[in-house]
């Protein structure tokens, strides 16, 4: 099922629908709003799709969810090249719109642009994107002009993941992630994420969190692992009620390309045994030197290591 060269929305969900496509669904170079909109409680579940080259004036570029509507992905997702003048280049969800992914399923988020926040994704008012067990999500070469180069959560919104890359992208403050006002982001346990090569113009190269009630990034396992490499400025800035909740898995910074790999500045990280070596909040602004590569080696980006 192919969806190409609409002006408008190519496919709307609406009223309590419940849809299902199954093989490959395409929506391409769509224009003059969201490609797929599903609201109003609608269901729609799609096997594998694929958004490129799609354009909206407003929010979400190839993807709008909205007021419940519900999207479940059973085996795969690219979402490509995609871009908006407001925020959500790839994707914007808000009022409890949700998107899950099944389990081994893999989605890819690249190339997609924002005019505001969020280059690949923009949640915002409960809005909800998980990833279930042995999934796979790549976000890279996103870009936004204002917060979450790949993705921006607010208000409450939730993003849910197995096993994740962030690499590439780049925002005024959050250049891979960025959250505020109980946005949260979840590493399921046996998880893994890596932030690499990301980049922001003010800081939180990796991510910023910050907000009265705040962000939170929180690894839900000690068989999580999360590594920053080669973001700037700062790899992780957590601000004014941010949180960020070790809860006993490594976290490992390397090849950062400032001094400064966390600054926490009226946030919180709790039980994080390397770097920095610090347990409950910190009031005053605390910063650790950055690690960097052995001799002879330099960072590699999709690798996320030192080779």
């Amino acid at each position: 099922m192919n969806f190409i060269d609409n002006l408008g929305a190519a496919l709307r969900c609406l009223s309590d629908s419940n849809v299902a496509v199954f093989g490959t669904a395409k929506f391409v170079r769509n224009s003059a709003g969201s490609a797929l909109g599903v609201t109003d409680t609608a269901r729609l579940s799609l096997e594998y799709a694929e958004f490129s080259q799609n354009t909206s004036p407003g929010n979400g570029g190839a993807i709008s969810m909205l007021a419940g509507g519900n999207l479940r992905i059973t085996r795969g997702l690219l979402v490509d090249g995609n871009t908006c003048s407001q925020s959500g280049g790839g994707m914007h969800l808000t009022g409890g719109g949700r998107i899950t992914f099944a389990p081994n399923s893999v989605a890819t988020f690249s190339n997609n642009k924002a005019t505001v926040d969020g280059g690949a994704v923009m949640m915002a008012q409960g809005g909800n994107i998980e990833f279930e067990a042995d999934s796979v999500a790549t976000f890279r070469g996103n870009k936004a002009e204002a917060n979450g180069g790949a993705v921006s959560l607010s208000d409450g919104a939730r993003l849910v993941l197995y096993k994740a890359t962030m690499a590439l992208n780049s925002a005024d403050l959050g250049g891979a992630l960025y959250m505020a006002v109980q946005g949260k982001t979840t590493v399921l346990p046996g998880g893994s994420i890596c932030m690499s090569g990301n980049n922001a113009k003010t800081t939180g190269g990796g991510v910023y969190m910050k907000g009265a009630t705040g962000g939170v990034l929180a690894l839900d396992s000690a068989a999580v692992t999360q590594v920053m490499g080669g973001n700037t400025p700062n790899a992780l800035v957590v601000l004014e009620g941010g949180r960020f909740l070790c809860n006993g898995g490594p976290a490992r910074g390397v090849g950062n390309a400032t001094e400064r790999i966390y600054e926490i500045n009226g946030g919180s990280i709790c039980s994080c045994p390397e770097p920095p070596a610090a347990t409950g909040p910190l009031d005053a602004l605390g910063t650790t030197t950055c690690a960097s590569c052995p001799t002879g080696k330099q960072w590699n980006v999709d690798k996320c290591s030192c080779v």
